[in-house]
């Protein structure tokens, strides 16, 4: 099929400019024909996607009955399908057994949460002439903000337990005194039993062993050693059966739904259990539900009418959403100005799954700044939670300027896996936070522990304010006031930067280098409206070019995108593209609204980055 052939046709590409040495003149070529085809084949594919998810409403439509005031919400156009998939429903017993379990069609719109049995009758061969009935069947429907997600280990404060029916055997002739001693079992019944089991199994052998030692005779069999063997076997058992509960409720999606009142009139809520395919879908089920709980609000709402040309719906978050607004810094004493941010991810792998969310861990944001004479000030904040939350505050003495994330590398995250064990900690290879002061103070973080230990420091030539920081498999870059370059070169074991000898020195202009850009074989230096590329590894000058006609204005912003780099500017509002190879000017775009153009003096507006 023609539409196979585009996976080939990008590998061709590939291959062609794998075999194109830089410099040739068919290089450029080859790059723009592959991003026209990258970019044609994400389309395809973003269109795919959009007709099978109206088709699985349209499906869904015909499953309900034409007067109902659910067949009308799904007709209505408005609405859009954000996740879509088949997951198991399981009920437990009033012990806590596995009753039944059986397949759910579950449809997350924007607004609202369906539930649908598959219809398996009716599905004959394509040869037969009798019509197929209704791909589904409705089991209710849930407006979205009174869904909720309860996760293992959440506080109870959260919902009322006694107004929780728990389905399972029995439940529906439960009264409402009685539906408060029902458990609300935070893992799978049965094991979490088993669980609870070796628990008292455990400590009727711990007083059996203190009996054994108030024995006055020897015994073959009943010694302290043979006890002490049958309390580390129950620790064993107890461990496995722990990890086999954390397994099972990374695929368990526990659902809190409104359900009706009962005879004295108050709400009763019910839970549903879903058995996820794998734990990666649980994550996906819970963040989109927070992000389309999120959609929902006032702030949210597009104040303005965007209709497709081809009159298509939209994708899902097409634009981005507005989770919450928080001041930068918690001292209100002091009008602190926003200096620099940055987020420090959070590695898996190291942190493994949240103790109360399935949800992957979002790392932190570090919010730096300060005021003139004042000293400066750092806010860690947690991105781990629903709404974002300071973890760690503390004082500096000048503002911060600037700052920049470094990750380990892979041969340092081989060699700590191998050894994790360190003696100095100073030499352990996490990933670090790097600050740049006003006072020429350069500090750096660790980023996995949120403490305020500062690992390193040292200061910058002629205490010259640091306005930029770039790291490189090679140097630690920091650009100052002056117009100077400097570069902490990596230690002999790859661990830190050599922060204690004095750095390499070299000026890149007349005035203050501003933002630096380090590619695979070069770092981009600005100062002004030139731009400086230089060599990786010697960091010697190769070339530079004007990036903006204005000697006025400044390079502030660099940030590498394919091929290119896109630059912002100290003024106006236009960002440009130039090819990191030929140096080109590629494109130019304004990324101002209309109505600013309407505005008396459009100087005064400028390009700022975004997180």
């Amino acid at each position: 099929k023609p539409i196979q052939r585009f996976p080939q046709f990008i590998l061709l590409l590939q291959d062609m400019l794998k075999n194109t040495p830089r410099g040739h003149p068919d290089r450029l070529s080859l790059q723009l024909a592959l991003t026209e085809l990258e970019t044609l084949a994400e389309k395809l594919n973003e269109q795919k996607r959009l007709a099978d998810q109206v088709a699985e409403i349209q499906q869904l439509t015909k499953s309900v009955s034409d007067r109902s005031s659910l067949n009308k919400l799904l007709t209505s156009g408005q609405r859009q399908l954000l996740l879509c998939e088949t997951l198991t429903e399981t009920v437990y017993g009033d012990r806590g057994q596995l009753i039944k379990s059986k397949e759910r069609r579950v449809f997350l719109l924007n607004d609202m949460l369906v539930c649908a049995n598959i219809n398996f009758k009716g599905q004959l061969e394509i040869s037969s002439l009798v019509p197929l009935g209704p791909k589904y069947v409705v089991k209710w429907n849930t407006a979205l903000p009174q869904v909720q997600v309860v996760e293992v280990g959440q506080d109870g404060g959260t919902y009322d337990k006694d107004n929780v029916l728990i389905q399972h055997s029995g439940a529906k002739k439960a009264s409402a005194s009685g539906q408060a001693q029902n458990k609300v079992y935070l893992g799978p019944p049965r094991l979490f039993q088993e669980l609870q089991d070796l628990q008292k199994d455990l400590a009727v052998v711990e007083q059996i062993t203190l009996l054994i030692s108030t024995l006055h005779g020897t015994y073959q069999n009943l010694n302290m050693t043979v006890a002490q063997d049958w309390c580390l076997a129950l620790q064993r058992l107890m461990r496995v059966k722990e990890e086999e509960i954390h397994s099972a409720n990374k695929c368990r999606l526990r659902l809190l739904l409104p359900g009706k009142p009962d005879k004295s009139g108050r709400p009763i809520s019910f839970m549903v259990v879903f058995i996820t395919p794998n734990p990666l879908s649980k994550i996906s089920w819970v963040n989109r539900l927070h992000l389309a709980k999120i959609g929902l609000r006032e702030e949210n709402q597009p104040g303005w009418l965007c209709p497709d040309e081809d009159k298509k719906s939209k994708a899902p978050f097409w634009c981005p959403i507005l989770a919450c607004c928080i001041p930068a810094f918690s001292s209100r004493a002091l009008s602190l100005q926003l200096g620099a941010l940055v987020h420090s991810p959070v590695n898996c792998p190291l942190l493994g799954f949240s103790a109360v969310s399935t949800s992957l861990p979002q790392g932190y944001l570090w919010v730096g700044g300060g005021q003139e004479g004042a000293g400066g000030q750092v806010e860690i904040f947690s991105l781990n939670r629903p709404s974002p939350r300071t973890v760690k505050s503390f004082p500096l003495a000048a503002p911060v300027l600037c700052m920049e994330y470094i990750p380990e590398l892979e041969e340092e995250a081989e060699s700590r896996d191998e050894s994790p064990t360190a003696a100095d900690p100073l030499a352990t290879v996490h990933p670090t936070i790097c600050l740049g002061l006003q006072d020429g103070s350069i500090l750096l973080y660790s980023s996995v522990d949120t403490g305020t230990q500062c690992l390193a420091s040292c200061r910058s030539p002629g205490l010259q304010p640091v306005l930029c920081l770039r790291h490189s498999p090679f140097h630690l870059l920091a650009g100052l006031q002056d117009g100077t370059l400097a570069a902490y070169p990596r230690t002999s074991g790859g661990v830190l930067w050599d922060l204690e000898s004095p750095p390499v020195c070299l000026t890149v202009g007349p005035g203050p280098v501003r933002t630096l850009l380090s590619l695979e074989d070069a770092v981009w230096a600005s100062c002004g409206p030139r731009v400086t590329v230089l060599e990786a590894t010697t960091l010697q000058p190769q070339q530079s070019f004007e990036a903006h006609q204005d000697e006025a204005v400044s390079v502030t912003h660099m940030v590498k995108a394919g091929s290119g780099v896109w630059m912002a500017f100290s003024s106006g509002t236009s960002i440009r593209l130039f090819h990191t190879e030929t140096l080109e000017h590629l494109q130019e775009i304004n990324i101002a609204t209309r109505t600013t153009f309407l505005l008396p003096d459009r100087s005064l507006i400028k390009c700022s980055p975004r997180a």
